[in-house]
């Protein structure tokens, strides 16, 4: 799960599929800058190309990509989803590329805060992670008394203890 900002759009001329260069903000919106992006912070973007104003968007591309603060870019590190077949989209140079929060980023998460994870189901956690009435248990199912959030033991699994209705 990426850090979330609020109300950031910005142009990019970038041409291609490469790493965005981030331009002005659009009319009414956040640079990264002003919204407190910091460098190296691993963001959850959007890209539409507006290639033609009257037509509308022609090209959409949702990810996660980690911010260089110093040569304002953005490198696209994963693609969740686009309309160019899950690929990265090859941008015209007309393009915005705005922050935002992407059904992935929410996929474990329900009302209240409290996460939500089956047993037998993946779950990937970036950033924080508070976990609250929970157990831990290694592969051959005993209760492990601790978890290193710096490296993870490999087949280490949580549950959540608690029924949430």
């Amino acid at each position: 799960m990426s850090i979330f900002y609020d109300n950031v759009r910005v142009n990019t001329a970038t041409v291609g599929t490469g790493t965005l260069d981030l331009g002005d903000p659009v009319i009414g919106c956040n640079d990264f800058v002003d919204a407190g992006v910091v460098d190296g912070a691993e963001v959850s973007y959007g890209i539409i190309d507006v290639v033609d104003p009257d037509v509308g968007p022609i090209y959409v591309e949702v990810g996660w990509g980690i911010y260089n603060l110093g040569a304002q870019t953005l490198t696209r590190a994963t693609v969740l989803s686009s309309n160019n077949g899950g690929a990265k989209i090859s941008l015209t140079g007309y393009a915005q590329v705005y922050l935002t929060v992407s059904a992935q980023d929410l996929m474990n998460i329900t009302a209240g805060g409290h996460v939500i994870q089956s047993e037998g189901t993946p779950f990937t956690a970036r950033g924080n992670l508070n976990l609250i009435g929970f157990t831990v248990e290694d592969d051959a199912g005993n209760n492990a008394t601790k978890v290193s959030i710096s490296g993870v033991p490999p087949a280490v699994k949580v549950y959540m203890a608690a029924n949430f209705v």
